[in-house]
């Protein structure tokens, strides 16, 4: 997290007079798992009860640095999106009951390499990265489940373009994957188990934004975001070795609007 910071205050610092956006907005938030061994049979969900809350900075029109640039590089820009989501879920299995509530936060950082095609298109290609924090842990389902805390990182690609007609925008990308990775905190419950780490080779996502200018400063904005990951790896998750563990194939989706303030 402190690296986070430091890299978002650098992309501010920089880029004072570039076109920086605040947002703030309000999403909807599905994650399902299904089991695979079973073929694909549906396993849990967690569901945004009610809305996630974020809030972030960004820059997709201008850019950072752009003032250190030479002319041989005037077409190109460095753009950037950071946002921080605080909200509770439900959950819902079908083997191990349901609990109303508990706390979950996200973060996302992404910087792009933006290519000026003409007036109204950009393309871009970047790095992403995504964390979360699922902070079930102490917590019992209906049917006397436990829960434990979980954190997942994703490291991703985004390929994407960006049009701009009038007042209207769209921001359009596909997530290529890097590598995921998940811990899930059962020792801290559970004494006989350990803190396994899976790795999660494979997924992908989709994130569409459009963006609507109101006045000079001001723009109100929907977005559309999709993840699907595969199956993880197995782990040894018990002292004695005697459980393995992995972390099934799961789908996000997310649906979302806000408003923006330009500085």
């Amino acid at each position: 997290m402190k690296l986070v910071l430091c890299i978002l205050y650098l992309f501010i610092y920089s880029s004072l007079s570039h076109s920086n956006e605040i947002t703030f907005d309000i999403s909807t938030y599905e994650y399902e798992e299904v089991n695979t061994s079973t073929g694909g049979t549906y396993f849990m969900s967690d569901k945004s009860n009610p809305v996630f809350a974020s809030i972030g900075i960004r820059n997709w029109d201008e850019g950072i640095l752009n003032k250190y640039k030479p002319m041989l590089l005037e077409n190109y820009h460095l753009l950037y999106t950071y946002e921080f989501t605080r909200g509770d879920v439900e959950y819902n299995s079908a083997s191990s009951g349901t609990l109303d509530r508990r706390p979950y936060f996200k973060n996302r950082i992404e910087g792009y390499i933006a290519r000026s095609i003409n007036k109204k298109l950009k393309l871009f290609v970047g790095v992403g990265f995504r964390s979360l924090q699922d902070e079930g842990g102490g917590n019992r389902s209906s049917s006397g489940s436990t829960f434990y805390d979980r954190h997942s990182k994703y490291l991703y690609y985004p390929l994407g373009f960006i049009y701009n007609y009038k007042s209207w925008s769209l921001k359009s990308q596909y997530n290529l994957w890097g590598e995921g990775k998940q811990k899930s905190f059962i020792g801290k419950e559970d004494s006989t188990y350990l803190d396994p780490e899976n790795t999660q080779n494979y997924g992908y996502g989709f994130d569409f934004t459009l963006r609507k200018k109101v006045t000079e400063k001001i723009s109100i904005y929907l977005f559309d975001r999709y993840w699907s990951v595969d199956d993880s790896d197995w782990r040894n998750g018990k002292k004695d070795q005697s459980a393995i563990v992995q972390e099934p194939q799961n789908e996000t989706f997310e649906l979302g609007g806000g408003i923006s303030y330009k500085f």
